[in-house]
């Protein structure tokens, strides 16, 4: 029965688009943070994020490496035993960190090589997986890499702006 699960779910993910599974790095920052962001409340192609985006939208940072690929995909997290669907908004540079200048690169690589990075906002740590100390957090997940979403849909809808 549990191998009849597999192959299912394999299918319904392969008809969504989705390819993977791939190993990767799920970490936490926090968007409204100097500290984390060099620029806080934007995201990659946006300058101004509103709440509501926040509140209705599981965006994620990913490593600058992918995102002229990956950005505004679908990305399904694998984490526990639980999948949660997460957006790419953002990306990651290794001089978003200045205690490491390289810390995008070893957070990818942490659990394969090349490696994919997942950097969720604390707002989607919570709300998905009740995390609630997004500092700690590096975490190995798996991860289906899926299709790309409207993203300028999302933006007027929530009034973001470029």
């Amino acid at each position: 029965m549990r191998s009849a699960i597999i192959v299912f779910a394999l299918v319904h993910l392969a008809a969504a688009g989705c390819s993977g599974p791939k190993i990767g790095t799920m970490t936490g920052y926090d968007n409204t943070d100097g500290h984390d962001d060099k620029h806080p409340g934007s995201l990659m192609e946006y300058d101004h994020t509103t709440p509501a985006f926040w509140a209705n939208v599981n965006a994620v940072s990913i490593y600058d490496r992918d995102w002229s690929q990956w950005k505004y995909h679908n990305i399904i997290i694998n984490y526990k035993g639980k999948n949660v669907t997460v957006q790419s908004w953002d990306a990651c540079t290794n001089a978003d960190c200045p205690e490491d200048p390289q810390c995008c690169t070893h957070n990818a690589q942490k659990f394969a090589k090349p490696g994919f990075l997942v950097d969720v906002e604390k707002r989607v740590l919570k709300s998905a997986f009740n995390i609630t100390n997004y500092n700690d957090v590096m975490n190995k997940i798996t991860i289906y890499l899926c299709d790309a979403f409207d993203h300028q849909a999302v933006a007027n809808k929530y009034h973001l702006s470029n």
